[in-house]
């Protein structure tokens, strides 16, 4: 039995078959709207499927279109993911750097996707440091620091440190720091308390902002 159209261009997108979705969407191009997975280019952009992602971009889709849970851009999809190229597509063509939640935060993606947190996941494409420098060079708020009901004072640089991603966190903290080793050494030194301090429970009752 032929798959219903959505099922055909999801596993065209999860396929990388870039000019059967094409085919898809010029046949059936009432498809082209879909809001499950944060729509076609959300999910697209997470795949790494670049072509796919020029195509809907070209054909007018939004490119600050989010998922309708947790408000997640197709950039952020990207950074989450590790596609440099694509990262960089998008914010070439108006995607915009929401750092309204951490959840939604581009260079907290591109550090939690630069790890492997179980064998059931992919392994990270290695790109998270090209995106991070990326995302510094256009201007996202790398001091933003986050109070809510999972994380107590957290800053990227904090957040890196939290996740393993030492490397990261030392990109961060220099350009924080205006590249001085001294200042950058203190940040992490601070980014490793806070990390810590993020693997106790919050003590009841405390009062945490929203996220």
């Amino acid at each position: 039995m032929k798959k219903p159209v959505n099922q055909q261009l999801s596993s065209a997108i999860r396929d990388k078959d870039s000019n059967r979705f094409i085919q898809l969407i010029e046949e059936n191009p009432e498809f082209i709207v879909f809001d499950y997975l944060g729509g076609w280019l959300n999910y697209s952009a997470s795949q790494g499927d670049e072509t796919i992602v020029r195509y809907l971009v070209e054909s007018g889709l939004d490119v600050n279109k989010k998922e309708k849970y947790d408000g997640i851009s197709p950039l952020c999809s990207a950074c989450q993911s590790g596609h440099f190229s694509i990262v960089k597509y998008l914010l070439d063509h108006g995607a915009e750097i929401d750092i309204t939640a951490s959840v939604r935060n581009p260079l907290f993606a591109a550090i939690s996707g630069s790890v492997q947190a179980n064998a059931l996941w992919d392994a990270p494409t290695g790109e998270a440091t090209q995106i991070i420098k990326l995302l510094l060079d256009r201007g996202i708020d790398s001091k933003v620091r986050y109070n809510t009901k999972t994380m107590k004072n957290m800053d990227a640089v904090a957040f890196a440190m939290m996740m393993g991603a030492r490397d990261l966190a030392r990109i961060i903290a220099l350009w924080n720091e205006g590249g001085s080793e001294t200042r950058a050494q203190s940040a992490m030194d601070e980014g490793a308390r806070i990390a810590k301090a993020n693997t106790k429970p919050i003590p009841s009752g405390e009062q945490v902002a929203p996220s």
